[in-house]
Parts: structure tokens; C-alpha cells; sequence
């Protein structure tokens, strides 16, 4: 089996009071599971939006991003689709976990300005969006 990613972003919903705890609960289901399912990725969050990156074999990751799609803690979620890709970027980490960075931040700023219809991230801006994750340290959450 040959090696995929796939990216969505999407709004958080505000029916869960408290974000760290649901940030938490997040990574601790995804790390376990995409253990199990050799999984890696990125998962990033500020603002109301997050930005997810994961990588691993197709049907593992687009039944994976069929799940997340239906969870009702965040939507408008948008797909930037399924690729090949030849090497794991995460490789390190199962779901590493970045928050509001100012560099990210940044990109995310620019793009809007350029783009005032839609908030999202568009394909021009996809890799410099991933690789500024990349370069970013790992965020704790408490």
C-alpha cells in the first residue's frame, strides 16, 4: 500500500464549554487510535478553527476523515482531498498538536486578505501552511 495524506479545516462548534478539555479529549482519542492504525499527522487550533493534516494509507485515513467529519464539535468543514505522498512529514508524532502561532497565524491572516469570500486555507497556501506546522513546536495543553 502506497502512503497518503488528506486535510481538512473546519470551525469549532461552541457547545462545549471548555476548550482545553475538549482539545484534550481530542488528541488523547486520535494519538491512541492513529497508533493503532499507523497513523501521523498535525492537528492545529486557534481562533475557532482547526486544521487537521493526516497521514498514512488511503482507506485508513479517508475511513478515518469520514468519522470526523460527522463530529458535532465542529463545521463547515472543508476537504482539501486525498494525495499520494512519498514520505511521512510527522513522522515523529501519532497527532502532534499546535496552537495559535503567530507565524501560522500569520499565513492564515494573509489569506484572508487575499481571499475576503471564504476564511479557508486554498491550495496556493497548503504548503507553506504545513511546512510552518512542521517547524513548530508541539503545544501542551496543561
Amino acid at each position: 500500500m502506497r502512503l497518503h495524506f488528506l486535510c481538512y479545516s473546519s470551525i469549532r462548534t461552541s457547545n462545549h464549554e471548555n476548550l482545553l478539555d475538549e482539545i484534550e479529549d481530542i488528541l488523547k482519542v486520535a494519538r491512541d487510535f492513529n497508533k493503532r492504525h499507523q497513523i501521523t499527522g498535525v492537528l492545529y487550533y486557534s481562533h475557532g478553527q482547526f486544521f487537521q493534516y493526516i497521514e498514512g494509507y488511503e482507506p485508513v485515513i479517508e475511513s478515518l476523515f469520514d468519522r470526523i467529519a460527522v463530529d458535532p464539535r465542529h463545521h463547515f468543514i472543508h476537504y482539501y482531498g486525498t494525495l499520494p505522498t512519498e514520505y511521512r512529514r510527522f513522522k515523529d508524532w501519532s497527532m502532534k498538536y499546535v496552537q495559535g502561532n503567530s507565524k501560522v497565524r500569520e499565513l492564515l491572516e494573509r489569506r484572508e486578505k487575499e481571499y475576503p469570500i471564504s476564511y479557508e486555507l486554498i491550495q496556493d497556501h497548503l504548503v507553506a501552511f504545513i511546512d510552518e506546522l512542521i517547524r513548530s513546536g508541539e503545544n501542551k495543553i496543561r
